[in-house]
Formats: structure tokens, C-alpha cells, sequence
């Protein structure tokens, strides 16, 4: 049996008979650069502006970032590279060409799909591809990502990596972030990609710990909701589990499960449980061994919470969810 596999029925026995918030990881995530050349007005981390702090923060070099992959690729057959935006390194297409050769199963890079040659030439080194679009209006899109011109050519840029799914054997998944002044936005970048039989999904605005006030209780926001669930009834390109759009409608506690999607920032430090709370292990590629890793991460911090903050990221929600009841995920997949 494959370790993922094994894993994966561990955690489901686990979160069911146990109260522990540790659960066996499945997903690494990689921060390649936490640079970028947008400056979207709902991100809190990235953008123009923040990039001379990045940089005096510092990120691996590509001799530790390579390191660190063959790190992670011991213990993790799924890996999740984002930034930033990951191709504004020069080293990148270097970087995923080592990931491909080693024994990960899976391999998802985020982008905003600015620096369309360097993404071209990566395709045969990724498996899936997650595409940021927030308004398929190229002036809109500008608007939202604060960088005039944008908008075209990452349009222009959709549409080619869309003509390229089957010559280079990747599958392109579309993530539009919503907030309350792009509702409609949204709404038209779903069906634009529903009608180029594209995967899509969405993720609420979210401050640090939750989503904004302004769409908890949003009408608006429950409809398009509401539609995304009929049209995923229907097919399959709505990506996520409808545990996690019920999430989006309730917006309510649920028991968060950290450890099964560690992080790791530009400079190889260890997000202990989540980024969220602010405990960083530093320099994980001096320690090795990923369960030596953890180790260290307990004795600096102690065992994981068991976290009320509820933030709403689908990379805590939809793992969480499918860990406590997978049989309602395998019943959408089937």
C-alpha cells in the first residue's frame, strides 16, 4: 500500500476516534518566492510594495531550494509550489525540473500567469496548474490586481495554457478569489471557464483568521454560491468538495486538522501549525529528516492546538472536512 494511501486511512480513523488535531501529513507546500508583480487589493501578504521586505527577508538559493524538495519528496507524494508568484524566479524552470525527477506523485504550481514563456516551458514539469483569474474584463482585472495591462495579457495567456492542456498532459484549474465589489466578476469567470470545459472554484475574502464581515452575510455572495453547486451537480468543473461551499454558506467553527498540509516560506521555515499562528521553525533543510523536522517543531512550540480561530482558507478547510468524513468526498469523485 502506498504510503499516501496508508496516511490518508489513518487520519480518517484518527479524527473520528480521537480529539488530537495531528494528523499524518499529505500535502507539502512550498512558498518558491514570496515576490510578486501584482498588487491585488485583497492580499495581505504579497505584492509590488512588499517586495523589498521579501527580499531582505531572504529566500533559499536554488542549490537549498533543490535540497529541501528532496527533503520533503520523502515524505510527501503530493507537493504544492506557490509564492508570490513562483516564475519571477530565474532559477524556476531548474527548480521543477528537479521536483520531476523525484518520487513525488503529484506536483501543483500556483500563478498568476504573467510570465506566460517561463510557465510554457515548465508545463512538462507540472501536474496541475492553479490559475489565478478574478475577472475575465481586462479592465476590471487591472482594477482588482493593480497593475495596468495585466489584464489582457494574462487573458491572452488563459486562453493559450487552455489550447495546451493535452499536447503537454497537465490539467488547468482556475481559483477566482471573491470579494464583495467582485461578486459578479466571479460569476462571469465561472461561466467563461465552465464554457471551455475548465475546472474552477473560488475562495472568500479573508482577513487573517476569517472571512471579511462584509460576506457572511452577503446575499449575493449565497447565490453565486448556490449556483456553482448546481453547476456542479451537473459536472465536474467546479473544483472542491461541497463540504467546503457549505462551509462558505455557515462560515462557522469547524476542527481545523493543520498538520495534514505543513507550509514552508522562501527561506525554509516550517509554518508550526499554520501560518496563521505566527510559529515559525527556521531552517528546516539544516535539521534533514522531515519526522526530525516535527520533532524539533514540538519541543519549540508543543503539540497542535485545538484551534477556534476557524479560518476560512481552503487548504485548511477542504483537507480537514475530507479527513473527518471521506465517504461524502468520495461519493462527489465517483
Amino acid at each position: 500500500m502506498h504510503r499516501l494511501v496508508k496516511d490518508f486511512l489513518i487520519n480518517c480513523f484518527k479524527s473520528n476516534l480521537s480529539k488530537s488535531s495531528d494528523l499524518r501529513p499529505l500535502v507539502a507546500t512550498y512558498h518558491l518566492t514570496h515576490r510578486c508583480n501584482l498588487r491585488c487589493f485583497f492580499c495581505e501578504e504579497c505584492g509590488i510594495e512588499q517586495n523589498k521586505k521579501w527580499e531582505a527577508e531572504g529566500e533559499l538559493n536554488t542549490d537549498e531550494a533543490k535540497r529541501l524538495l528532496r527533503i520533503l519528496s520523502k515524505r510527501f507524494a503530493l507537493l504544492y509550489v506557490t509564492g508570490g508568484e513562483p516564475f519571477l524566479r530565474d532559477d524556476a524552470l531548474e527548480i521543477f525540473r528537479e521536483a520531476k525527477q523525484l518520487p513525488f506523485k503529484i506536483i501543483t504550481v500556483n500563478t498568476n500567469l504573467t510570465l506566460m514563456d517561463r510557465v510554457e516551458q515548465a508545463l512538462p514539469n507540472i501536474d496541475n496548474l492553479v490559475v489565478s483569474i478574478d475577472s475575465i474584463d481586462p479592465k476590471r482585472f487591472d482594477e482588482i490586481r493593480g497593475v495596468k495591462g495585466m489584464g489582457e495579457r494574462v487573458l491572452h495567456n488563459l486562453d493559450r495554457a487552455i489550447s495546451l492542456q493535452d499536447k503537454l498532459n497537465f490539467k488547468l484549474l482556475v481559483n477566482c478569489v471573491v470579494t464583495p465589489s467582485t461578486i459578479d466578476d466571479a460569476r462571469k469567470v465561472m461561466n467563461y471557464c465552465v464554457e471551455r470545459n475548465v475546472k474552477v472554484g473560488i475562495n472568500a475574502q479573508n482577513d487573517k483568521h476569517g472571512p471579511i464581515k462584509d460576506l457572511t452575510q452577503n446575499d449575493s455572495f449565497k447565490e453565486l454560491v448556490r449556483e456553482m453547486m448546481h453547476i456542479k451537480r451537473r459536472t465536474k468543473l467546479i473544483t472542491g468538495t461541497k463540504m467546503y461551499y457549505d462551509q462558505m454558506f455557515e462560515f462557522i467553527p469547524y476542527k481545523c486538522y493543520p498538520s495534514l498540509t505543513p507550509r514552508i516560506n522562501a527561506k525554509g521555515d516550517l509554518a508550526y501549525p499554520c501560518d496563521n499562528l505566527s510559529n515559525w521553525v527556521p531552517d528546516v533543510i539544516s535539521i534533514g529528516e522531515w519526522d526530525d523536522i516535527i520533532q524539533k517543531a514540538r519541543e519549540m512550540y508543543g503539540p497542535i492546538p485545538d484551534c477556534k480561530k476557524s479560518c476560512q482558507f481552503q487548504c485548511y478547510i477542504e483537507p480537514s472536512k475530507i479527513a473527518k468524513k471521506p465517504w461524502i468526498a468520495f461519493k462527489e469523485y465517483l
